[in-house]
């Protein structure tokens, strides 16, 4: 739901200072940002009370709908294209959700799930490292492939230039970026191919380190903690829906996912299994995880 009320929030307040898109048709009352957040507020009230199964159904068909009034009437100017200044670019495209200061609190951030990530503590999501701080290949990656199951989009219109030039405006909100060097990108060791014996040592191990606790026995991302689960600034989030087919957040071929286990994901409470598991055992999660999906 939170693509397509990002999608809603463009569209309906594009024309305004720092709004990308659709040239300015919705930019007449300067009560737009408040009526589209109320907006967004009703649509994630009417969908609380909601199934996990019956909200995300409704999700789609918001998005099919939304997707095809935007691709009706967007239109990207060439002015917006020639932006390179990374300033520019990110007051335009990012600052609504993650605020002028990096902040993650935009004027639309109140109405999205799960809240955009703030950049002033330098932790990202998806990153290649073992340590603290991303690669820049890692950020730029993420901003042009956006974050499935959440309001990132794919940023892959903005060209090379566009999208580099963002680097050092997000790493330039957080100190840690001058302080600390990212450590070397984390092996992908080995290749320990998929089995039946495989399958049914990831899922013992899935099951022994927990892993059912948040993303449910049957992968659903149902387990008893989900409900409770928060990122690093105590923002409710959700854990993974394994079933729901290749939508990995940073990517869903076995060496992302195999990346993923040995990461873990900065600001939510994914650990890192590089130290408790072996890279066999890894693979092993892998394939359990990725046998899970709807066929």
């Amino acid at each position: 739901m939170s693509f397509v009320l990002h999608l809603f929030m463009m569209f309906r307040f594009s024309g305004r200072e720092g709004w990308p898109l659709v040239g300015g048709i919705y930019n007449k009352e300067e009560s737009a940002i408040n009526q589209g957040v109320v907006f967004g507020g009703l649509v994630v009230l009417v969908m609380k009370g909601m199934t996990l199964e019956h909200r995300e159904m409704l999700y789609k068909k918001f998005f099919y709908v939304f997707v095809l009034a935007v691709l009706t009437l967007v239109a990207v100017p060439s002015s917006y294209a020639a932006e390179s200044d990374g300033k520019d670019v990110y007051k335009r495209y990012c600052s609504p959700c993650h605020g002028e200061k990096g902040e993650g609190n935009g004027p639309v951030a109140k109405a999205l799930f799960p809240k955009p990530r703030d950049f002033t503590q330098g932790s990202y999501k998806i990153k290649s490292t073992s340590g603290t701080l991303p690669l820049d290949s890692d950020i730029l990656r993420t901003i042009k492939n956006g974050m499935p199951g959440t309001s990132m989009t794919p940023w892959d219109v903005l060209s090379d230039a566009q999208r580099n030039s963002l680097l050092p405006v997000l790493k330039g909100f957080s100190k840690y970026f001058s302080q600390e060097t990212p450590d070397a990108p984390a092996k992908v060791t080995g290749h320990f191919g998929s089995s039946a014996s495989a399958i049914a040592d990831g899922k013992k191990l899935y099951m022994d380190k927990g892993c059912w606790e948040c993303h449910g026995a049957t992968g659903k991302g149902d387990g008893f903690k989900a409900d409770r689960l928060k990122d690093d600034w105590g923002n409710p989030i959700s854990a993974y829906d394994f079933t729901q087919g290749d939508k990995f957040k940073g990517g869903s071929s076995d060496e992302d996912v195999f990346l993923r286990f040995t990461t873990g994901m900065s600001g939510t409470p994914m650990p890192s299994y590089e130290d408790s598991l072996t890279a066999e055992q890894r693979w092993n999660l892998v394939h359990y995880v990725k046998s899970l999906m709807k066929k």
